[in-house]
């Protein structure tokens, strides 16, 4: 779902179809540059999703720099979700910062608590060496139907 480094398919000559999402102008533009996205919305995950995402039936969501501090937090994971068709997946990279001094690992409990998922994989990777970043990578399956969540 984001546009940045998460769109680089270009070169892969298959038949997908692949939305877009991103808080800033710039990358939506950047996006639409590329002629490889269906639909582009300009919106902010720590909110709802913006009208026009079919929720309940997207394969794959993925989100890559996004969650980190000073932008999306452990709360706007139940939006990665929304778009998820049961059993679709979530992949996702958390700033290790983030991730340590925010509430991501208590927030993912509560999303298979209550059913929404299940997880697939945690790992810890580098995400940019050069700059000694490290951030822990997420895998999520969708568990729950969107006709069983009722929306805020």
């Amino acid at each position: 779902r984001k546009v940045g480094n998460a769109s680089q398919v270009e070169d892969m000559h298959v038949d997908l179809q692949i939305d877009g999402l991103d808080l800033t102008e710039a990358m939506i533009d950047e996006a639409k540059s590329r002629d490889v996205y269906s639909e582009l919305w300009n919106a902010d995950l720590n909110e709802n999703l913006p009208e026009g995402v079919d929720l309940g039936s997207y394969d794959l969501v993925v989100s890559s720099g996004a969650f980190r501090a000073g932008q999306l937090g452990p709360s706007s994971l139940e939006h990665l979700l929304q778009p998820l068709k049961p059993g679709g997946l979530a992949c996702f990279t958390v700033d290790l910062k983030a991730w340590e001094k925010e509430s991501y690992q208590q927030a993912l409990k509560k999303l298979v608590s209550d059913g929404e998922c299940i997880i697939r994989q945690i790992n810890r990777a580098d995400y940019l060496p050069a700059l000694r970043k490290d951030c822990s990578v997420v895998v999520l399956a969708k568990t729950k139907s969107q006709d069983n969540i009722v929306q805020e």
